[in-house]
């Protein structure tokens, strides 16, 4: 950041004024390996309001989630307004304000926070493509409207991180 008055390096303009007087922009970087979780041998019908029985593969935490990355960006600009001008210095009242702009996950990078155990894949069970929900299917009023519904069901947003936000504001201080 540039910082105001006598240790300002910015450009000026002809009048004297510091445009990027108190101005900085930040990145933030995060990256981590993926989260571990144990694997299911059997499939069961997640998508259902049940509680099955899972059989754990392999060993507990054996298996690992894909790497997390994530940027956020920050850049803000101070203004400094002085309300009461006087020559006495102690008189006068100097109000700090701040506006920034901060933009989460800036590349709108979609983690994986969170795997079904039996494919390890966010977005799928493995119940509808395995031989044990045949039976739902073909006993379904509308085979196809189950499937459907099974999947939009599954597809559930909190198994990946949120996806960019942007954020305008004022602070203020006094």
């Amino acid at each position: 950041g540039f910082e105001a008055g006598q240790k300002y390096n910015g450009p000026v303009t002809k009048t004297g004024y510091q445009i990027l007087a108190n101005t900085g922009v930040n990145f933030n970087i995060r990256a981590r390996s993926g989260t571990p979780f144990t694997s299911q041998a059997n499939v069961t019908p997640d998508g259902l309001n049940q509680e099955p029985k899972r059989l754990s593969q392999g060993s507990i935490n054996g298996s690992r989630m894909p790497w997390n990355y994530r940027v956020d960006f920050r850049m803000y600009k101070g203004f400094d307004i002085t309300i009461n001008k006087s020559k006495d210095k102690e008189l006068q009242r100097t109000l700090n304000f701040l506006i920034y702009l901060q933009i989460q996950n800036l590349l709108n990078t979609a983690n994986v926070i969170n795997v079904y155990r039996y494919t390890g894949n966010p977005n799928d069970d493995g119940y509808l493509s395995s031989a044990v929900s045949d039976g739902a299917k073909n006993v379904a009023y509308n085979p196809q409207s189950y499937i459907d519904l099974y999947r939009a069901f599954i597809e559930r947003p909190e198994n990946f991180s949120l996806p960019r936000r942007i954020f305008l504001g004022l602070q203020f201080n006094f």
